[in-house]
Order: C-alpha cells, then sequence, then structure tokens
C-alpha cells in the first residue's frame, strides 16, 4: 500500500491505497513457508487500486481507521478444487492499530499491529469477521511511504457453528449419559426385584 501522511499527533491523518492478495488456503496450522506459496494460493488482484483505507491518529501510538478492498477469487483451497471458477471478494474492515516503533524499528521499517472487526461478501455468502492484522510501514518523507501487512480473518459464523456443534455434541452427550443411568437404574431395580424372596401361590 502507498501511504501519504506518517501519523503522529502532527499529522493525525493518514490516507492509504494498493494492491491487495487472498489466499483462501491459509489457516492456523498453515507452515510460515506456505504463506508465500504465491504460485499455487494467491489470488492477487489484477486492479492496480483494489484496496483504500483512511485512518485518524487517536494517541498512545494508536490509530483508527476503516477499509475497503476488492478481488476476483479463482484459488481455493487445496481440499475444494475451483474447477475454474471465478467469484467476487468484497470486505470492508475496521481496525484498532497499535505503532510498535516506540518499541523496536527493523531498519527503517517501522512495525504495527493491529485488531478489529469486518464485513466480507464472497460468493453468494455474506459474514461477520474478526481480524488480526501485521505490518510495517516504510517511510520515503514525512509525508509518503509504502506499507506492507497481513490480515488474518477468522468467520464469525465458523465460530458461532463450532459453538452449536459442541452445544449439541454435549447435549447429546448428557442425553446418552442419562440413557445410561435410566438404563443401569432399570437394571438395578430389576436385579432388586429379582432377588426377593419368591411366594408360591397354592389354589
Amino acid at each position: 500500500n502507498i501511504n501519504f501522511y506518517g501519523q503522529d499527533s502532527e499529522n493525525k491523518w493518514q490516507f492509504s491505497f494498493g494492491v491487495n492478495a487472498v489466499d483462501l488456503d491459509a489457516d492456523t496450522s498453515t507452515k510460515p513457508a506456505e504463506f508465500f506459496d504465491v504460485q499455487d494460493n494467491w489470488n492477487v488482484s489484477k486492479s492496480p487500486i483494489s484496496m483504500i483505507s483512511l485512518s485518524k491518529y487517536c494517541g498512545n501510538n494508536i490509530s483508527f481507521g476503516l477499509s475497503g478492498s476488492f478481488n476476483t477469487i479463482s484459488r481455493y483451497t487445496s481440499s475444494q478444487p475451483s474447477e475454474n471458477a471465478t467469484n467476487e471478494f468484497l470486505a470492508i474492515d475496521a481496525m484498532f492499530k497499535y505503532d510498535l516503533s516506540d518499541l523496536f524499528t527493523v531498519g527503517s521499517l517501522e512495525p504495527f499491529v493491529g485488531i478489529g472487526p469486518g464485513y466480507t461478501w464472497f460468493e453468494d455468502q455474506k459474514y461477520f469477521t474478526g481480524n488480526l492484522s501485521v505490518g510495517a510501514n516504510y517511510w520515503f518523507s514525512e509525508v509518503f511511504g509504502l506499507t506492507f501487512m497481513a490480515d488474518f480473518k477468522n468467520n464469525y459464523d465458523d465460530i458461532r457453528e463450532c459453538g452449536r456443534t459442541k452445544r449439541v455434541a454435549k447435549a447429546t452427550a448428557t442425553k446418552a449419559a442419562k440413557a445410561g443411568a435410566i438404563k443401569a437404574c432399570g437394571a438395578t431395580e430389576a436385579a432388586r426385584i429379582s432377588n426377593r424372596p419368591k411366594c408360591r401361590c397354592i389354589r
């Protein structure tokens, strides 16, 4: 991304634009080297400008911003063949960003981390996401620079579905346990009855 104006108490607003890439195959089990598998997994936007953002410095190295990005997806997960299908991807995100440059720098790069919610449209789906970001700014001057940033988006629907699955599994296990207890109770009662002294009726 290309930035105009560095963010501090003197210059509170920052406007950025640039190109984005989407990797649908990346998750928490992805190895670091696999994040850079550009040829097989990255969907790089063909538009020279596919992402814009505007943020404001709030103080104490914290800024808040809104961004929008779009892409065309043709590379899917390894378990989901694309079958030459392409789908549009659109995302709107909000982010609280914390500038780490007061703590450390990497050469001329000023690192930062961010967190915030987002909303994504993909295929015929739309869903809220929770976003984690990490990146760094490189400033050519006080008003012009480059930003390198990676976002991890977690679908809230997946979280809710996981919660529902766990609740259903727990409820099923509870019912099974209760059924087992009732069955055991029935067996105990049957055993108790069978151990009673037997009476024979004489007519």
